[in-house]
């Protein structure tokens, strides 16, 4: 009886004609990148989309936004709390052709550690490569190296031209300062650009890869590339 019993129940289980369910796979939410297993949380997505390359990241400008006094450009971070050194090599290149620096104006992209709370006005460090704001005095915008503080949603920043598209870039955290580094590609030391003291920023901050230009109408032919990723 009890051989029959359990023969039967198989019976109906196998005519039932139902499969196991499967089991749902971790899905990634719709305002984050994953990169080497670990989320990039995207800020202000409309202006950028953003990819993983086989070596690093990738930003492509999409709406034309600016880092600059109150105004906020696009940003992929991660939430950091404490001290910390970030590094990458960054290529700046135009959209449309990726083996030419950008002749946009101002099409600029690297690395900032921004204040998550904004209710006070934007409050951030960046250092980033790229088309920089002339500083000739020319009409004409020079490659190189900016640095830039904003406090309160008031901008202050200096121009490095020399003429490169391509650095590495670190920022290192060390309580209320933050020391910004510049190399050429495939070059060592780094080298000592600036140190800012900014006592007013939080423990946590937002820390990324951000990209923005002061193109105003049709959208500007930009691409960031970003690679040697690191975050400590």
């Amino acid at each position: 009886m009890t051989l029959l019993f359990v023969s039967m129940l198989f019976s109906l289980s196998c005519s039932s004609g139902q499969d196991p369910e499967p089991e749902e796979e971790n899905e990634i939410p719709p305002n984050q990148l994953t990169f080497n297993g670990i989320p990039w949380t995207f800020f202000n997505k409309e202006v950028f989309s953003a990819e993983e390359t086989e070596n690093g990241i990738q930003l492509d400008l999409e709406q034309n936004a600016l880092w600059f006094q109150a105004s906020s450009g696009g940003l992929l971070y991660q939430t950091v709390s404490g001290d910390f050194t970030f590094s990458a090599t960054v290529s700046v290149r135009r959209k449309s052709n990726g083996s030419l620096a950008p002749n946009c104006n101002i099409c600029l992209g690297g690395l900032m550690a921004r204040n998550p709370n904004a209710d006070g006005g934007e409050n951030y460090v960046h250092l980033v490569s790229g088309n920089t704001p002339e500083e000739t005095n020319d009409g004409v915008d020079e490659l190189g190296v900016e640095h830039k503080s904003t406090l309160d949603s008031v901008s202050f920043f200096n121009t490095l031209p020399d003429g490169l598209s391509d650095h590495g870039l670190r920022i290192r955290r060390q309580g209320s300062n933050f020391s910004l580094y510049v190399k050429n590609i495939g070059q060592s030391p780094w080298q000592l650009l600036h140190t800012y003291d900014r006592p007013d920023l939080p423990t946590t901050l937002q820390v990324g890869l951000n990209i923005y230009t002061a193109v105003n109408g049709t959208t500007a032919d930009l691409r960031v590339i970003y690679e040697d990723i690191v975050l400590e």
